[in-house]
């Protein structure tokens, strides 16, 4: 027989604990927020307590794939309550399987060689830690615990949230509940939600069949059975990003009696719920243990312990309010766009885009040399107001100069804000001019820029190209003739040119005005004879170049009167069609009378081209 010893007292109040039991199909963490438990410790449940250590420690997923297990096997070397055989298996939700880990808060953590005290449920070999406070006491050896992330004056956070893209959070409640019960749920969401200084956000989804905890995509209020919990939180987290994905809330209402006023001898709904929906922002239980405990933790709503009738964790304190303010702070305006910072002589232009939004005020912009300012008084502040560009002026040539461009609201809020920097430099400027200005299809232009002021040697000057004046995009290097840069361009259909150079560690750099060089289509005419008999009609063909298919052109008809006077008789049109690779052809036909010199014009012009005209064909009616 081995010696038995008497196991210790314990008493405890009623205490609000995190249990959490789930999978992922990646790396994710199952991570619960929360659970309030009944205070009977676990030496009175127990049917049996040993003392040993700990040989193994191995987790599997269960059949549905929906919860983790992890057995723990125990040699035993003494019994302080019951008997048990000279091994024992525990079984406890939670545990790692692959990538996929599931952890239950304030479920006992076991190591392989760690000595343990335990509480158990039963006497047999596969059992289960017995319900309540003081389950397991480490003797010694290697212990495996799991801190938390973080903690401040007034809470506890566990280091995962919700992605601010993901809020707000959509919530569905079981339809069990009854709808003065939904409305009581709603209520406590509203509360997290409703601190001005915080941007969480909740959304009411409707009632819902389905019931938690489960790894399905919805986040479930529901009622159930817990197992000694009040209420339990379980929640799932990403843990690569630390990203919240999804949370259920599990309310006991088969252990327990509920009350939506505050009933004697009651658990108040809003007051438990109110307390749970803090784990669904990852804020931990406070306990005297906890760390920066202070004796004010014992009136926030995160406090640890409840009690029946209790209805004060329906409103938040002030280390409440803290800790969603700390995790979700309130969002101020969005960015300013398009934001550039242009430099000159001793000065730097700044330009932006105010946000079209409501409550916008102004901006603020703040300067910083050297590096970007972080904050709205890191720098020196050198504009307010509604403005889109502001000329920072008095400047050092060749110093760097930051800038962050702060949005501001009505209630003094600001945006993160956006930086640019520029280095001030001498000034320079470029000019532009093509040679001809308007050229006909497949014929050069010459693009002319000059360099003000004049440096040596040459730096490079880039020509850019645009169908529309904006959207520019290089073309090539200008060539430098001694004087002026050029190049030779041969556009196919209207085009705008400019040149740009970026500068030098003296000199900023420039861009030229732009300058528009037209292209007329390539026009020619064809005629099926040149001399017709009174009443035939004459068939005529115009060819375009570069190809429109699909286009419309128009002949021209004229008759001479002698005298060097010629008089319009008609039009036709053509549509043109496929022609060749670089060319389209309109044919028509027209029946010219009456007797004498006629000749026939083909023209065409588009919002590419500018109008022309073809070279005239002469013919004869007899």
């Amino acid at each position: 027989m081995r010696e038995k010893e008497k196991w210790p007292g314990l008493s405890r109040r009623l205490l609000l604990a995190a249990v959490s039991l789930a999978g992922l199909m990646f790396l994710v963490f199952a991570r619960p927020g929360g659970a309030i438990e009944v205070s009977s410790p676990a030496s009175r449940g127990a049917k049996a307590v040993v003392r040993g250590r700990v040989e193994s420690v191995r987790s599997s997923w269960d059949r549905s794939r929906r919860r983790i297990y992890t057995y723990t096997r125990i040699r035993v070397e003494s019994e302080l309550k019951g008997e048990t055989p000279d091994y024992v298996t525990i079984r406890q939700v939670g545990g790692k399987v692959g990538r996929v880990r599931l952890i239950a808060v304030d479920e006992p953590l076991f190591a392989a060689g760690e000595r343990v005290e335990v509480a158990l449920s039963s006497e047999s070999s596969e059992t289960e830690l017995a319900p309540g406070a003081g389950a397991k006491k480490h003797l010694g050896g290697s212990a495996s615990e799991l801190g938390r992330a973080g903690a401040a004056s007034g809470y506890i956070w566990d280091g995962y949230k919700w992605v601010t893209s993901g809020l707000p959070m959509e919530y569905w409640v079981n339809a069990s509940f009854s709808s003065t019960e939904r409305d009581v749920l709603r209520s406590s969401f509203d509360t997290w939600e409703n601190d001005p200084d915080s941007s969480m956000e909740y959304v009411y989804a409707g009632t819902t069949s389905r019931s938690g905890p489960a790894y399905d995509g919805l986040n479930v209020m529901t009622k159930g059975y817990t197992g000694g919990s009040i209420a339990t939180t379980y929640f799932w987290v990403d843990d690569v990003t630390l990203d919240m994905l999804e949370v259920d809330i599990v309310y006991d209402y088969v252990s327990w009696s509920w009350s939506t006023s505050g009933e004697a001898g009651k658990f108040d709904l809003q007051n438990i719920a109110t307390h749970e929906n803090g784990h669904t922002l990852v804020l931990s239980d406070l306990y005297p243990s906890s760390p920066g405990y202070q004796d004010s933790d014992r009136e926030q709503t995160m406090w640890g312990y409840a009690a029946p009738g209790e209805t004060k964790k329906r409103t938040l304190e002030w280390g409440d309010l803290a800790g969603v303010a700390a995790l979700y702070p309130t969002l101020g305006p969005p960015n300013v766009t398009n934001v550039s910072a242009v430099p000159g002589e001793g000065q730097i232009r700044l330009s932006w885009a105010n946000p079209s939004v409501p409550g916008f005020s102004g901006v603020l912009v703040v300067r910083k040399e050297g590096s970007a300012p972080a904050a709205t008084t890191d720098g020196t502040q050198i504009y307010s107001g509604s403005g889109t560009t502001w000329t920072d002026s008095g400047l050092t040539n060749g110093k760097t100069y930051c800038y962050r461009i702060f949005s501001e609201d009505g209630s003094g809020r600001f945006s993160s804000g956006v930086t640019v920097s520029a280095v001030p430099r001498h000034a320079s400027a470029l000019t532009v001019a093509a040679t001809p200005a308007t050229i006909t299809w497949g014929s050069p232009a010459t693009i002319e820029s000059v360099l003000s002021p004049a440096l040596t040697p040459a730096p490079s000057v880039t020509l850019l190209s645009s169908e529309n004046g904006s959207g520019w995009s290089g073309v090539a290097d200008m060539s430098w003739g001694g004087e002026s840069y050029r190049a030779i361009v041969s556009p196919p259909a209207l085009t705008y040119y400019r040149s740009s150079w970026p500068g030098n560690a003296s000199y900023a750099g420039a861009a030229s005005p732009s300058v528009l060089v037209r292209v007329r289509p390539k026009l020619a005419t064809g005629l099926s004879a040149t001399a017709l008999r009174y009443g035939q009609t004459m068939r005529v063909s115009g060819y375009v170049y570069p190809r429109h298919d699909g286009a419309k052109a128009g002949f021209y008809w004229e008759r001479y009167w002698g005298g060097g006077i010629w008089r319009t008789y008609g039009a036709t049109y053509a549509r043109l069609s496929y022609n060749s690779a670089v060319r389209s052809k309109g044919p028509s036909s027209y029946r010219p009378t009456p007797r004498g010199t006629w000749r026939v014009r083909f023209r065409f012009g588009d919002s590419n081209h500018s109008a022309a005209d073809s070279y005239s064909r002469n013919f004869t009616v007899r």
